[in-house]
This record gives structure tokens, C-alpha cells and sequence, in this order.
């Protein structure tokens, strides 16, 4: 259960640096 947590926030923050990045470049 807690490397499936871990996992899940892992996810979400590449998803949130990946949108960072992408607004940078823009």
C-alpha cells in the first residue's frame, strides 16, 4: 500500500514538472 502511495505522488509531481516545463517554454 505505501509504494503504491508513493508511486501515485512520484506520478503527480512528474505530471506537475512536465506542465511546468512545458509553460516555461511556451
Amino acid at each position: 500500500m505505501l509504494s503504491f502511495i508513493s508511486a501515485l505522488l512520484i506520478l503527480i509531481l512528474g505530471c506537475v514538472v512536465y506542465q511546468g516545463n512545458v509553460y516555461f517554454i511556451l
